[in-house]
């Protein structure tokens, strides 16, 4: 019905959940390659792997590659995973060719002040241009999602705001948030 309609979804393929934590959870679970049968079965689905399929990189480029429908967030990883991981994971996906259908994403919202922290992860990328640092942060969501005329203003000022507040914060604020002092 989401493919007949061009509603599009967001496949969550990760989790954190030690298999001692959550006894289903395994790693073969948590494979984007799980999601080729859909795809297969629903070729104009549009879909975003969240968490750009992390830490399966070699499948999640053969996913993107195959299937052009199919998009990544980072959410998460931008701000859990050590930076130098985050930019390694960020930079493979975007010289392998995908950097139009990378997303930010948040999925904190038990974590709000993690958002900032996700941003600076993309905003810190020295290997991003600023061109592909607009599309991660905002380009690619908007296409994906189809905003157009006044949804697509509204969110362009909601994201110069965010940008304008983050480059006020200093690194040290980065870091209290993430602990959560903020």
């Amino acid at each position: 019905m989401a493919e007949e309609l061009d509603i599009p979804l967001a496949i969550h393929v990760l989790s954190f959940q030690p298999y001692y934590l959550f006894a289903q959870n395994r790693a073969k679970l948590n494979s984007p390659l799980l999601l080729e049968k859909m795809f297969t079965r629903h070729p104009k689905l549009r879909v975003y792997v969240m968490h750009a399929g992390w830490p399966m990189l070699d499948e999640m480029i053969s996913l993107l590659l195959l299937y052009p429908q199919v998009y990544v967030d980072v959410a998460g990883i931008d701000w859990m995973l050590p930076r130098k991981e985050f930019h390694r994971y960020l930079r493979t996906l975007v010289e392998a060719g995908f950097g139009k259908r990378i997303m930010f994403g948040s999925d904190t919202s038990m974590w709000p002040q993690t958002i900032a922290i996700g941003i600076e992860a993309i905003e810190s990328a020295d290997f991003l241009t600023e061109t592909q640092k607009r599309d991660i942060l905002y380009n690619n969501a908007a296409r994906f999602l189809r905003l157009r005329g006044k949804e697509q203003l509204q969110s362009r000022a909601r994201l110069a705001d965010t940008r304008t507040a983050l480059k006020a914060c200093a690194p040290s604020e980065f870091q209290a948030l993430a602990r959560g002092s903020i």
